[in-house]
């Protein structure tokens, strides 16, 4: 128990009186709250006293100050060791001790005491978990899957088995065990009923699932994880793109990878064709001209040079020209290091003195002094209503070149 090396022995009678008190006042209320916080129908059952000394020690630990609360709650183990809370009381010591860096004492005499005596608290699955986290925080990988593992055995349904299964794939990362790293975020992803408690745990075991398969080009497999976090339609389909990004890139990148890379592109873009809407009103025009720049990209990411600007004559036929649309386009060409190309999309512009001012900055892009300047001359006759501003970019582009001379007389 706390404080002392030795565990108190309760005889069988306390014991069974406690244990009855445990399962009829506390069920697995933890699945709906952290596991280092008592509810507060477990507050109600405790007198004014309980209450006065377990808010002393609470106060304290929410400072930080573990010492001084470890001292508390064994203090109140003390003078309540029949209360509903003492369990709890038992595994606050406990995790004092880890934060004090005494994790041995907090394993051995803290969170397996709570095991021991209380085996049918709700602080005794909470235990069971921290017996795994403090292994696996002093680096001992073994004992604490181990201890994890036995966590999602005994407690499969209960928040702390989503907890554990998330240590085993921190644990499989580092380790490199991607069957163990694929386990558990299948686990994670498709088979733990989401709470508000822990579904920032189950979205991102389902946003790296679909980046795993991703890179193996299983592409419906990634959809359906993904359809686990995401709303269909729209929301889907956009973080599909957005997921799929890096790994479509690093495929095609690599000459080793680049068949499965454009084995993905392909599916990929037959998907987002599919989810483009066949009505023609402005919503649905929105909504299909983002999900052809979305093939737009895949086309950029998997290295079709010849077939992106056919992307974008298509959005142009299906929905006309936006500013937007262009600039994504022109983008590319400067990716490519076709900046001629992307100057002529810029003088597409509807917004002509925005189109302007980028075919010039690509100039100064280029280190291509005297045409920026002529353009930004260009916008101070068009832009009358801001010719300083345009000199001020002349400036700034003969500073550029460090022709500060032409800068200052400009």
């Amino acid at each position: 128990m706390a404080g002392r090396s030795k565990k108190r022995i309760l005889n069988s009678n306390r014991l069974r009186w406690l244990f009855i008190l445990l399962t009829c006042l506390s069920p697995l209320t933890a699945i709906g709250q952290q596991l280092d916080s008592m509810s507060l129908d477990r507050w109600k059952l405790l007198r004014e006293t309980e209450r006065y000394q377990l808010q002393i020690a609470e106060k304290y630990y929410r400072e930080k100050n573990y010492k001084v609360a470890a001292d508390e709650y064994e203090k109140y183990l003390s003078l309540y060791e029949r209360s509903d809370a003492a369990a709890y009381a038992q595994l606050k010591w406990s995790l004092c001790q880890v934060a004090l860096r005494r994790s041995n004492t907090a394993i051995k005499e803290g969170f397996q005491s709570v095991m021991d005596y209380w085996p049918d608290s709700d602080d005794a699955v909470a235990a069971a978990y921290y017996i795994g986290s403090t292994h696996q925080g002093m680096g001992r990988m073994p004992a604490a899957k181990r201890a994890y593992r036995a966590v999602l055995e005994k407690y499969g349904e209960h928040l702390v088995a989503v907890y554990s299964a998330k240590g085993l794939a921190d644990i499989a990362t580092t380790e490199k065990d991607e069957k163990t790293i694929l386990a558990m975020n299948r686990h994670l992803t498709f088979q733990v009923d989401r709470n508000r408690i822990n579904s920032k745990i189950c979205q991102t075991a389902s946003q790296q699932l679909a980046v795993y398969f991703f890179y193996r080009a299983a592409f419906d497999d990634a959809v359906k994880s993904l359809a686990t976090t995401y709303t269909e339609g729209e929301p889907l389909v956009d973080h599909v793109m957005s997921y799929l990004r890096t790994p479509l890139s690093q495929l095609c990148a690599d000459s080793k990878s680049a068949a499965k890379g454009e084995k993905l592109a392909t599916i990929a873009i037959l998907y987002f064709r599919k989810q483009v809407p066949t009505a023609m009103d402005d919503e649905a025009k929105r909504v299909g001209r983002k999900f052809w720049l979305h093939i737009a990209a895949v086309h950029a990411l998997a290295r079709h040079e010849n077939e992106v600007p056919k992307v974008y004559d298509q959005i142009a036929k299906l929905y006309g020209n936006d500013d937007e649309t262009l600039t994504r386009f022109a983008e590319w060409y400067k990716s490519q290091k076709n900046y001629g190309e992307a100057r002529q999309v810029y003088r597409r512009f509807q917004d002509k003195i925005n189109g302007l001012n980028q075919v010039a900055y690509s100039y100064r892009q280029e280190s291509k002094i005297d045409p920026a300047v002529t353009v930004y001359r260009q916008l101070m006759g068009l832009d009358q209503d801001n010719p300083l501003h345009w000199k001020a970019e002349i400036g700034a582009t003969y500073r550029s070149a460090d022709e500060f001379f032409a800068a200052e007389t400009a």
